[in-house]
């Protein structure tokens, strides 16, 4: 990918192919990408949803966990048993195209699999 950023669009699209550019220059790649695209603003949603969904994700996994595994409570097995049916459901059912869904989705599919991990460190803490 580095090399073919750094090419011409001639030397991209030569036959032989070549594994590093004659005259690497960056008038091709970067400026391409970052002025006459969308691409910065891309990389900052990009960067918000993944924080807001990682932020999202530790915040409730540690109370649910904490709350599922410390208490006994009525339902509690049917409840954790919701939790990991929920992990077969594909997350492109749930995929929206706004940040706020996105990250809720992000949230939701990381949920379980933390939840496990955290139980493990809870149980030997304890």
């Amino acid at each position: 990918m580095l090399s073919t950023f750094l090419e011409s669009d001639a030397e991209v699209h030569a036959i032989p192919l070549t594994w590093w550019p004659r005259q690497p220059t960056l008038e091709q790649g970067y400026s391409k990408v970052l002025m006459w695209t969308n691409f910065p603003r891309y990389l900052f949603n990009g960067t918000l949803i993944s924080l807001s969904a990682a932020l999202v994700s530790t915040l409730v996994r540690a109370l649910a966990v904490y709350g599922f595994f410390r208490f006994h409570f009525m339902g509690r097995s049917f409840l954790t048993r919701a939790l990991l049916a929920s992990q077969t459901l594909p997350g492109i059912l749930l995929v929206s195209l706004f940040p706020f869904g996105l990250t809720l989705v992000f949230s939701t599919l990381t949920l379980l699999s933390s939840a496990w991990m955290l139980k493990g460190f809870i149980d030997t803490s304890a």
